[in-house]
């Protein structure tokens, strides 16, 4: 992860209650990195999620919404994530909390969708109070989205 900032430009205030750390990964290259590592299980997912009308794992993937989805866009590959934020305090002596913004790969079968190593960080947020989400997650979002507009190229 690289730090976008070290000051916030928009913001009056020096105040460091105010003062807040961000780190957002490089999302292509992560991304990419997880996929190429697992296209040959993704595949197989998708052949499974295509061929199975009824599964018992009561998974994403073979749910009705999924499956209208994935009928509208059959002509192309796809790559759907679950965003996950979640928070923590740092420490009882500071009050820094650490919030985090990760992802999943929906495509990946769940024993490996739940890996620690394929759960994908995208951005941090260090700073002595709970994050201001527009501010922290807009650039976020914007990055998100303009790679899912602009797609990616994945050597297999």
């Amino acid at each position: 992860m690289a730090l976008s900032s070290d000051t916030c430009f928009k913001c009056n205030s020096n105040n460091t209650k105010q003062y807040a750390d961000v780190f957002d990964a490089d999302y292509e290259k992560i991304f990419s990195e997880v996929i190429e590592r697992h296209h040959v299980d993704i595949n197989q997912y998708r052949q499974k999620i295509i061929t199975t009308q009824n599964d018992e794992t009561n998974d994403i993937p073979f749910q009705k919404i999924y499956r209208e989805f994935q009928q509208i866009v059959s002509h192309r590959s796809f790559i759907s994530v679950i965003l996950h934020l979640d928070g923590i305090r740092l420490g009882k002596s500071n009050k820094l909390v650490l919030w985090l913004l990760s992802c999943t790969i929906v495509e990946l079968p769940p024993h490996l969708r739940n890996k620690r190593e394929n759960m994908i960080p995208l951005s941090a947020w260090i700073a002595p109070r709970e994050p201001i989400i527009h501010s922290w997650l807009n650039e976020c979002i914007q990055r998100l989205k303009y790679l899912k507009l602009s797609g990616m190229y994945i050597k297999k």
